[in-house]
């Protein structure tokens, strides 16, 4: 983002009339991804947008335009749009945006880390990512995925209040999928890792996690149906955790889609379980503020197991009389802004992985699961979903499981932590990182 563009998204925003609050949201985006397939380059691809979304407020009335060319006519048209739009509107006491004056700029002087690898050298390491998953092991039989990517964004807020900030954000990521064959079974494994930049990527340890995964699940069967203890491998907890962290949005719990409602200062967890999303800490996602321009600092969602506070936005704090605190954000620029978490992580514990099986002694070990958003209800909290995993006997893996669900509801898995991992992994893409958890109870249906 040059300093004209800046300068332009700016001074519209400064020039809306006196009586209408004015916000423009722009951002520019490059994605790139290079994926290899027997030996040669599959597919490249190296694409640039950029958008801006005009929100105007007056007498509390909110309307919103979207324009995905940046010059003045296109600008002036959406700001004109937007005060259109908003009188056609309802009033709404939450209508409003943010008030601060603040000035920011964030990444925006430094070029682009990746830049300094060429687009050939990205294929290569796709291509060398390919090669050494086949090399790795006799059984694996083919590689249908085996890529690299990078992304880079910058986004701009901007308001008739002053506000002016900027942030650049990057990150590259790469991933192999394997297919591994022996006794005419054929299973699948897959990895990947995301960094700020590609040093920070290890393309050993995604061939040997993915071919792992793959020669673990042969030999599979169906376990006995029932309750059991488990422990729900890092991954795997990021994700069924993740599912249902609309629940700690303010809006769902002001309209009665939570089961948080009322549950503030109370415990709903064990201990155990803390849930704190820092901008500024480990991980490969950042940010200074809010696509609404509010600044982004740490927060404890979850402390030991209390509902601390939830996800605001500027409209869902205004509605009960509260501070916004910076988790508003657009999934696409033509949308509004939603509540979300920026980086956040369940803190780690002292117990490896195997120190975990050790202290389950007898259950299921759940590796990954699948289906979540079919099987699950934010609301109640219930879920249903495919997993795989492993048997635990004796304190040790067994038998590799496959073809079961397991289901359960969320609020008695968070209670039912009785151990957390020494696992929490900082180089996922996942905006909610959660170590292995052992907990006290889950349903399995198999055979």
């Amino acid at each position: 983002m040059n300093k004209s563009t800046i300068g332009l998204v700016s001074r519209f925003a400064q020039e809306a009339p006196q009586s209408v609050g004015r916000e423009i949201y722009y951002v520019e985006r490059r994605e790139l991804e290079t994926s290899a397939f027997r030996g040669e380059t599959a597919s490249f691809t190296d694409s640039r947008s950029v958008a801006a979304s005009v929100r105007a407020v007056a007498q509390r009335r909110l309307g919103s335009a979207f324009t995905e060319r940046i010059d003045e006519e296109s600008l002036a048209a959406a700001c004109a749009a937007a005060e259109r739009n908003a009188a056609f509107l309802d009033e709404d006491e939450g209508n409003a945006l943010y008030e601060g004056v603040e000035s920011l700029s964030r990444g925006c002087d430094t070029a682009w880390k990746n830049d300094s690898l060429g687009a050939e050298d990205k294929k290569r390491f796709a291509l060398a990512l390919e090669a050494a998953a086949r090399a790795r092991d006799a059984r694996i039989v083919n590689v249908p995925g085996a890529a690299y990517g990078e992304g880079d964004s910058t986004r701009l807020v901007a308001t008739n209040r002053g506000l002016v900030k900027v942030e650049r954000h990057s990150l590259c990521y790469a991933y192999v999928y394997v297919m591994a064959s022996a006794g005419g079974e054929t299973e699948t494994g897959s990895y990947a890792q995301a960094a700020s930049d590609f040093s920070g990527l290890d393309a050993t340890l995604i061939v040997e996690r993915a071919v792992e995964e793959a020669l673990g699940k042969l030999g599979a069967r169906e376990p006995e149906s029932g309750s059991y203890r488990a422990i729900i491998e890092n991954d795997a907890a990021s994700s069924l955790l993740g599912a249902f962290m609309s629940a700690i949005s303010a809006e769902a719990i002001q309209k009665g889609k939570s089961r948080l409602v009322g549950k503030r200062g109370t415990r709903v967890a064990s201990p155990l379980f803390s849930l704190i999303d820092n901008p500024n800490g480990p991980g490969v996602f950042h940010a200074a503020f809010d696509d609404e321009g509010v600044p982004a600092s740490e927060l404890a969602v979850f402390r030991e197991g209390v509902f601390l506070e939830p996800l605001y936005t500027v409209y869902s704090a205004r509605r009960e009389n509260a501070t916004p605190n910076g988790r508003a954000f657009r999934r696409h620029p033509a949308e509004p802004p939603a509540a979300a978490l920026i980086n956040a992580y369940i803190p780690a514990g002292n117990a490896t992985p195997e120190a975990l099986e050790a202290e389950l002694s007898d259950g299921i070990l759940i590796c990954s699961v699948e289906g979540l958003h079919a099987g699950l209800n934010p609301v109640s909290g219930d879920f249903s979903c495919s997993a795989r995993g492993f048997r635990i006997r004796g304190g040790r893996r067994a038998e590799a499981l496959r073809n079961f669900t397991v289901s359960g509801n969320f609020y008695d898995l968070i209670a039912g932590i009785e151990a957390c991992g020494s696992d929490l992994r900082t180089d996922s893409m996942s905006r909610l990182r959660s170590p292995s958890l052992l907990v006290h109870s889950i349903s399995v249906s198999g055979s």
